[in-house]
């Protein structure tokens, strides 16, 4: 499968799931082309002080590999913080 950049959507989503700020997504790979393996394949960018919401999720999971920068997480109420490299 090939899935050139020029056909990748990127959006723009403010206060992400309640979150600060807006976090730009671009979309990797479309849910309908992961043959049910997934839903969001995705990069998500954050600028310093912007943020994701607290929430959570049901039947699924998530994944997050930060590429650059750092990040504060909290996973089942226990906070962390993630560098470049860092994966929860």
């Amino acid at each position: 499968m090939k899935i050139l950049r020029k056909d990748q959507l990127e959006e723009v989503r403010p206060r992400m799931a309640g979150g600060e700020g807006e976090c730009t997504v671009h979309h990797i790979l479309p849910a309908d082309r992961a043959y049910g393996s997934g839903r969001l394949f995705a990069v998500n960018t954050l600028e310093p002080g912007n943020s994701i919401g607290y929430h959570k999720h049901q039947g699924e999971y998530e994944v997050y590999y930060i590429l650059e920068g750092v990040g504060h997480v909290v996973e089942d109420g226990v906070e962390y913080d993630l560098a470049a490299g860092d994966m929860m």
